[in-house]
């Protein structure tokens, strides 16, 4: 599966009608999604992730850095601190969207000390 084809499924899920009614909605789908997908295409989700956390837009990066967290995907750790700096700088976003940021960079830190 290549990037195009990770990408084509998870924004299937910002056309999906009920992602509108709630964010959770949204959020849930793209992470069952993403699950599936980093089980067989791992590379291909993570190119995906960094370019929604570069877009630096609503919701697709804090979508991005939640799906990271939550699947263990330490690979985005500099995008997400790259990002960090550009937020706690005042660049980006309000300041807090730091809380999630820090909790989601323990989380992948604390997941690569114990292994």
């Amino acid at each position: 599966m290549a990037k195009e084809d990770v990408l084509e499924i998870l924004e299937a899920e910002f056309c999906d009608p009920g992602g509108y009614k709630s964010g959770e909605y949204l959020w849930e789908h793209v992470l069952r999604r993403s699950a599936k997908i980093v089980q067989n295409d791992r590379p291909g989700l993570v190119e995906v992730l960094q370019e929604w956390i570069g877009s630096q837009t609503e919701p697709r990066t804090m979508l991005a850095v939640w799906v990271a967290q939550s699947l263990g995907i330490r690979e985005l750790i500099p995008q997400i601190q790259r990002l960090r700096e550009q937020i706690s700088s005042g660049k980006l976003f309000y300041g807090d969207y730091l809380k999630d940021i820090d909790e989601a960079l323990s989380v992948l830190e604390e997941q690569g000390q114990t292994k």
